[in-house]
């Protein structure tokens, strides 16, 4: 049996729209229904549960008030979605998996914040690139952002290059600059081997927004959200150098960058640049208009790195030299009892769960965060950004 949901023309036609494993046009099936399998929890093997409390490198986790879950939580009922490649002689091009894949993510992303494709036939950064491509939105580059990560093909970058042991706190992509992505892409290249790490995690905003204590979003709204950067030129570099962030060997393109995005800056000893601007800690979603808790104010606070790998031996390194640091939009510092707040809070409403080998997995990035458990042995994803 078929459940409609709407009627609709186009090109002449009469559509039929249904659920997600029956959909049918006037004589022909669409896209959709060719393409995919719907399922509404992600089926997992039996294994041990992530351990959350008590890992290491986990900003915020050795605060011995830290409430962080002993285990990240499991898949929900459509969190995420999944929608399986069915081996199906009606989709044959990538092109075709692009179309169909596109039609979903236009009719669900929005409902569901961010959906899981599998066992689509992408291969390689390549591969990705190609499928990207065809599903024609527009994907931009990472000019300005400070996450670890190199260019792989045309649109595609790693997901990141930090150490492996370190654990990613869930966060939205660029979060901290005015041109972020509204889309974001993650491709497994390579998957974490069972029982190594490496879960991949999911955060709703709106969940992490309702449990956020009333005065804590207030104190935010009011002040906004001050981000500091310190980058060293790429030979005094130990984390990120402003060569790398901004791909360019040339101070005068930093300068026109910084200017196009009226933030202030200046250059400092040893050609290291420092830079500072302020935002808002809500924005309103570019398609529902709803305000949304979307910055980085954890994810870029000192603490993210003073408890890194990398700066273990630099205990009484001032905050502002780290490469990067959030403060109250006034310039005052965040009282460590609201960071500890702000991350609890993001972990207790996430879930993880290791990716397969082709999995793609689509955020809407105002709606969801992501994440990473830090993990061991091999595993490599690919990601990508567009503007729409």
């Amino acid at each position: 049996m078929f459940r409609i949901l709407r009627v609709f023309p186009r090109n002449g036609s009469y559509f039929l729209r249904c659920e997600a494993k029956q959909l049918w046009t006037s004589g022909r099936v669409c896209a959709a229904a060719a393409a995919f399998v719907y399922q509404k929890r992600l089926d997992l093997p039996l294994q041990t549960h992530a351990k959350l409390a008590g890992r290491k490198w986990v900003p915020g986790g050795l605060n011995p008030t830290n409430k962080y879950p002993e285990f990240i939580a499991s898949p929900k009922d459509n969190f995420p979605p999944v929608y399986e490649a069915k081996n199906s002689d009606q989709v044959k091009s990538v092109s075709e998996w692009a179309k169909a894949a596109r039609e979903i993510v236009e009719d669900k992303l929005v409902d569901y914040g961010v959906i899981l494709f599998r066992g689509m036939p992408v291969e390689g950064g390549e591969g990705f690139s190609q499928f990207l491509i065809n599903l024609g939105y527009e994907t931009m580059g990472y000019e300005g952002g400070l996450a670890v990560r190199q260019k792989v093909a045309a649109g595609v970058l790693t997901a990141s290059d930090d150490l492996p042991e370190v654990t990613i706190q869930p966060h939205n992509e660029m979060a901290y600059s005015e041109d972020y992505p509204k889309k974001l892409f993650f491709y497994c290249h390579v998957a974490p081997e069972p029982g190594r790490g490496g879960e991949t995690g999911l955060t709703r905003v709106r969940d992490i927004q309702a449990k956020l204590k009333p005065e804590v979003k207030e104190k935010f709204r009011k002040l906004g959200i001050k981000y500091h950067c310190y980058l060293p030129s790429k030979e005094h570099s130990q984390y990120k150098s402003w060569q790398e962030t901004f791909f360019s060997e040339e101070m005068s393109d930093v300068e026109q960058f910084m200017k196009k995005m009226n933030y202030e800056y200046k250059w400092c000893e040893n050609n290291a640049l420092s830079y500072s601007h302020v935002l808002p800690a809500f924005q309103k979603h570019h398609k529902t208009g709803e305000e949304l808790w979307f910055n980085h104010v954890h994810r870029h606070h000192v603490t993210n790195l003073s408890e890194h790998p990398k700066y273990t031996d630099q205990p009484d390194l001032p905050p502002l030299r780290f490469p990067y640091h959030t403060m109250y939009g006034d310039g005052t510092e965040i009282e460590p009892e609201v960071m500890q707040h702000i991350r609890d809070v993001i972990w207790q409403v996430s879930v993880g769960f290791p990716l397969l080998k082709g999995d793609l997995l689509i955020y809407d990035n105002m709606l969801v965060q992501h994440s990473r458990l830090g993990f061991s042995g091999p595993r490599k994803l690919l990601a990508a950004m567009t503007r729409d």
